[in-house]
């Protein structure tokens, strides 16, 4: 009902209530032939009390009329849809508000939503307060838990002003309670109201947000199809846009699937996987942690593309893999919580291919017989006190050869070969190699120095994965420098700088080791963390997968920091005391 509707069925309610005796009451007082009155002597005439309490009537009703329009229209537009904001994890939540910023709806997109928004009524609830529920159910259910972790924020509006200012509020809300729980990046994006894309949102239960992404995807790959990109992950969706996109991946339930299948334990129901999906690698691949109760963590990379599993072991339940021991701690009759390398069971180190096997897959790869090397070494190296794999190492040929087996199929892990090369003799290799000099000022430049200034230069070649490498070594104004570039087109792929250690270092305050927040001489992670971006020239927003630790090496505390931003990883370690960049190393 129109609101002028409204007011004229009201008006005449009022008229109809009870007759009105205006009219008649002025008709008596019309005048009179024949007579005339002294006006002293006349009455004055008087309209009747329930005429008067009429007229008042009318006019409360007036007021009550306008006053029922006005709040008709402010009613209405309290429960109109201003802002679609969407919240996007691995569980999507889709909030609509109004234009006072009053949550109206609070709708789960899929079954993990569901158990986040579970007790909580949002209805009328400011929408920050209400986003700030969320993420707390979201931490207390694990979620956004580890600073590799990452929620998308997406705000959709008619009103581009308004959507920027939403989106800006929200991000510093949501920051700011990330980075005191767990430092999970904050991603957002602003959208202007797109009725097909809302559609396709709609029809195949996603979040506006989660279709923004999709799109951009889409975008950059017009052979992928919308219905396979939304049972993707926000994450794998975030880094497939980043890289280009240049297929569907199989995505986290598939990748677990492998992997559990590869090791058997697909029939047991206590078996619980944590799936990363590592698509912007040179060799895509999820990761996949699969735990077993009363047994362990088991890793396995599984391709991206193939399903194929990469690495793991097969077959766990045929085997026997011992957990770890602490080893006693004779000072204080504890136990010391440094893992130490266990000797294998028996049923366990029966399974495995033996070094001789491994010897042999090895050689083979490379084309060689172990009568053709200058020596032949294979040994079990150990991760957190576990076997992991057989290393190999052999030399033939001036060429130096390091593989990792895997201790059960003989499959192989990792293989490296590398030669050395004096810059200065006449046997460099062809392709490119007369190019080296260029490619040392490409180097200079890039660390900032000098080359009158550098010493100790050392040079040489080394082939990994079939790639020529230049790996430079020199040192320079008490810094020692390392790069690999590319001997093909001069590419700089890593660099790393380190204090040099021929190099006295400063003298620091003498510190003990408790915890970095007792300690005020300590810089914390944070101010680590801004000092290792600001060196690599990389934005927070840019970065991911943060990892961060405090340690000690010679008698020295410091901040070993590793992060990512695009497809380059990036370590440093910062002094705890000063801030100072230590050592600084980038992997493409």
């Amino acid at each position: 009902m129109r609101d002028q509707d409204l007011e004229q069925r009201l008006r005449t309610a009022m008229e109809h209530a009870a007759p009105d005796p205006l009219a008649r009451i002025l008709a008596s007082c019309a005048e009179q032939k024949g007579s005339v009155n002294s006006v002293e002597n006349e009455k004055k005439t008087r309209i009747p009390l329930f005429a008067r309490r009429r007229a008042v009537a009318v006019m409360a009703a007036l007021v009550l009329v306008a006053a029922c329009g006005f709040g008709w229209q402010s009613w209405n537009a309290s429960k109109a849809v201003a802002s679609v904001v969407s919240l996007d994890v691995n569980p999507s939540i889709q909030l609509e508000v109004n234009n006072r910023e009053e949550v109206l709806s609070a709708q789960p997109l899929n079954k993990d939503a569901w158990e986040i928004l579970n007790g909580m009524d949002l209805t009328g609830a400011k929408l920050n307060v209400a986003v700030n529920a969320i993420v707390g159910s979201l931490l207390q259910h694990g979620y956004l838990s580890d600073i590799a972790s990452a929620i998308l924020i997406s705000v959709e509006d008619k009103d581009p002003q308004r959507a920027s200012r939403l989106e800006a509020s929200l991000n510093e809300t949501v920051t700011a309670m990330l980075q005191n729980a767990s430092g999970a990046a904050v991603l957002t994006q602003v959208m202007t109201y797109d009725a097909g894309l809302d559609a396709q949102a709609q029809s195949s239960s996603v979040s506006v947000g989660m279709a923004r992404l999709i799109q951009d995807v889409m975008d950059l790959n017009g052979n992928l199809a919308f219905e396979d990109l939304a049972g993707l992950t926000m994450e794998e969706l975030r880094q497939l846009r980043d890289i280009g996109a240049p297929g569907l991946p199989i995505g986290t339930g598939a990748a677990s699937y492998a992997a559990q299948e590869y090791a058997g334990v697909l029939e047991i129901d206590s078996v619980t996987a944590d799936v990363d999906p590592e698509l912007d690698e040179r060799t895509p691949y999820y990761k996949v942690e699969l735990h077993l109760a009363g047994t362990g963590e088991f890793d396995y990379e599984v391709d991206a593309y193939s399903g194929e599993v990469l690495r793991g072991i097969p077959n766990l339940l045929s085997i026997s893999v011992p957990a770890p021991t602490p080893a006693p701690d004779s000072a204080s009759g504890g136990t010391d919580q440094t893992q130490t390398a266990q000797t294998p069971s028996s049923s366990a180190a029966s399974s495995y291919i033996g070094e001789n096997r491994a010897k042999e897959a090895a050689l083979s790869h490379a084309g060689l017989k172990e009568a053709d090397t200058t020596y032949c070494n294979a040994w079990l190296e150990y991760e957190n006190g576990r076997p992991e794999c057989y290393e190999v190492e052999f030399s033939a040929g001036g060429i130096e050869y390091e593989y990792k087996i895997d201790l059960y199929s003989g499959t192989i892990l990792k293989s490296q070969y590398e030669t050395f090369y004096a810059p200065t003799g006449t046997d460099a290799p062809s392709g490119g190699m007369d190019a080296l000099g260029d490619y040392l000022e490409t180097v200079f430049a890039d660390a900032g120095v000098s080359a009158g200034d550098v010493t100790g230069l050392n040079t040489k070649l080394d082939h990994e994965d079939g790639i020529p490498v230049y790996k430079v070594e020199f040192r320079c104004n008490g810094t020692k420098y390392e790069y690999e570039v590319n001997a093909q087109d001069g590419a700089i792929l890593k660099r790393e700088q380190e204090q040099d250690d021929r190099t006295a270092s400063p003298a620091r305050p003498s510190v003990q080791a408790p915890a970095v927040s007792q300690n005020p001489t300590f810089i914390g992670e944070a101010a680590a963390k801004q000092a290792a971006l600001d060196h690599a020239g990389v934005s927070a927003g840019e970065a991911s997968k943060f990892k961060c630790e405090l340690d000690r090496d010679d008698g020295l505390y410091r901040y070993e920091i590793e992060f990512k931003a695009g497809r380059t990883e990036y370590e440093y370690e910062i002094d705890a005391v000063t801030g100072a960049v230590l050592k600084a190393e980038m992997d493409d």
